[in-house]
């Protein structure tokens, strides 16, 4: 009873932060942002970037009283299940979150974009950030909604296993649990969709094709991963030709091979502002076909490379001993061999 009890003032304490927090966002950004003129966010992005957060702190506004309420006759009712899956079981809690979670990146990429571009936002941030006790940035503010599922999830269970068995209150911990894990797991599945929307629409952007950025932009493409690769050109007889550095897009449905233009603030600076791609090809991922090397079979791993074949391969070594065989037909005759490059070596 001691340990529930305990239990009982972290879940308000975390609860009563959690809504503070809401409340900062909404209070100390979004408030004077809309306020000042002349304006660093237009209205539209400024409805992007704090989209669906009232909504958000209206629905634990009400779990907060419904706590609160709770506490004060802890000692004759000991329960908080019920509480939850009153409060998350409603189709608004789910609504609220999974459109704020789809559009995090948006928002986030807004706020990228604004700082790079107005010097002023950059320093109303920072000062909101140093005016603040915990010193924490919008950034970290906003992944609070992310997170707070999964912090629920371990407060509850805890209470679960301090709760003995026929008490009154474990089913509804467990069908509340049930409940929050059904719904952390639905936002953690649209969270990692709308990222990967939001990956192929900046790849898609810093294509230099209109046809390619057009094909990105459409269809359920994702990306799955992308790495930096060296690229060896041989021709027909073994003979190197060429040796440059790649990017590989490996997505869904097509592997895609390009080479990284970095741009920069001044010439001599380091500061990155931004990439663009040219992509040197691209291949459906059906014609891709994975071959182990450096066994027994006469493929050694001193090959420089594989037996030719009747059109053009690229050879993509992804992992020690595998290679990634593309054939590309109707194009010349030659060999292309793509070494992953160790993070140490990579350009800086």
């Amino acid at each position: 009873m001691v340990v529930r009890r305990y239990i009982l003032g972290a879940v308000v304490d975390s609860e009563k932060n959690y809504v503070d927090a809401l409340k900062r966002i909404l209070e100390q950004y979004e408030k004077p942002l809309s306020e000042m003129e002349p304006k660093l966010l237009s209205e539209r992005k400024l409805r992007m970037v704090f989209y669906r957060i009232k909504e958000i702190l209206q629905c634990h506004s009400m779990l907060q009283i419904a706590l609160a309420s709770r506490v004060s006759e802890w000692d004759s009712v000991e329960m908080i299940g019920d509480v939850f899956v009153a409060s998350f079981s409603k189709s608004m809690v789910l609504d609220a979150y999974s459109e704020y979670v789809n559009n995090f990146s948006t928002a986030v990429g807004i706020l990228k974009k604004t700082c790079a571009t107005k010097p002023a936002f950059l320093e109303f941030l920072k000062l909101c950030q140093e005016s603040s006790p915990d010193r924490i940035t919008l950034y970290g503010l906003m992944m609070k909604p992310i997170q707070r599922f999964p912090q629920f999830i371990l407060l509850l269970q805890d209470m679960l296993k301090n709760t003995i068995k026929g008490h009154p209150d474990r089913l509804p911990l467990q069908m509340a649990l049930t409940e929050l894990e059904m719904l952390a797991e639905k936002l953690n599945e649209r969270k990692k969709d709308a990222d990967q929307r939001c990956e192929i629409k900046q790849i898609a952007k810093a294509m230099n094709e209109r046809y390619l950025n057009k094909l990105l932009s459409s269809g359920n493409r994702y990306l799955i991963r992308t790495d930096d690769m060296l690229e060896t050109v041989y021709n027909d007889r073994g003979e190197i030709i060429k040796t440059k550095e790649r990017r590989l897009f490996m997505l869904n449905d097509v592997l895609m091979c390009a080479t990284v233009h970095v741009r920069s603030s001044h010439e001599s600076s380091s500061i990155v502002t931004g990439q663009k791609y040219l992509l040197k090809w691209s291949v459906p991922l059906g014609h891709v076909e994975v071959i182990e090397y450096g066994s027994n079979d006469g493929q050694g791993e001193n090959c420089r490379f594989p037996p030719q074949h009747s059109s053009e391969n690229i050879v993509v070594n992804a992992k020690p001993r595998i290679r990634l065989v593309l054939a590309l037909l109707g194009i010349r005759q030659r060999m292309y061999i793509l070494e992953k490059i160790p993070l140490a070596e990579k350009k800086r």
